[in-house]
């Protein structure tokens, strides 16, 4: 039987607890995996997973070389 799921990424572990909290309130339990901690809970029939990730999600980056440098993109 196939359950519906939703994982939400969060960049770090103090924010992923966040938004289970913010979210779910005193239903988000929380699990660990290898020393990584992520929250459960469930919600309109549907299993949440709010999981850190292992870095930066986002950097800036740009193609320009020298100094300075105004023209940046998020990727």
């Amino acid at each position: 039987m196939l359950r519906d799921y939703v994982l939400i990424i969060a960049e770090k572990p103090k924010a992923a607890q966040k938004i289970a909290y913010a979210l779910a309130g005193a239903k988000a339990k929380k699990y660990s995996y290898k020393g990584i901690p992520y929250w459960v809970f469930r919600q309109n029939g549907q299993v949440h997973i709010v999981a850190p990730s292992a870095g930066h999600l986002f950097t800036l980056s740009t193609d320009l070389k020298g100094y300075p440098v105004v023209n940046y993109r998020w990727v």
